[in-house]
């Protein structure tokens, strides 16, 4: 993740808390906004990934996608 403004960066401190609501469908977007809980404000972040790398973190890692794919292959036979 990369902040979109980094101006947003040094509105952090060290332990701030930070949630991220709806990620799986934000990340579709490459978009993802994140709220400090502790700053009461949000910023966004840019996902710097590819296509591959975002379909496996979609499918929740490389492991969950490689079986996923494997299986898919195995219908097509």
């Amino acid at each position: 993740m990369i902040f979109a403004s980094p101006a947003d960066y040094d509105r952090l401190e060290l332990e701030d808390r930070l949630e991220i609501c709806g990620l799986r469908d934000q990340m579709l977007s490459r978009m993802v906004e994140v709220q400090s809980l502790t700053g009461n404000f949000t910023f966004q972040v840019r996902l710097e990934l590819s296509d591959s790398e975002l379909e496996v973190l979609l499918a929740g890692g490389r492991l969950r996608y490689l079986k996923e794919r494997l299986a898919r292959e195995e219908q097509r036979r």
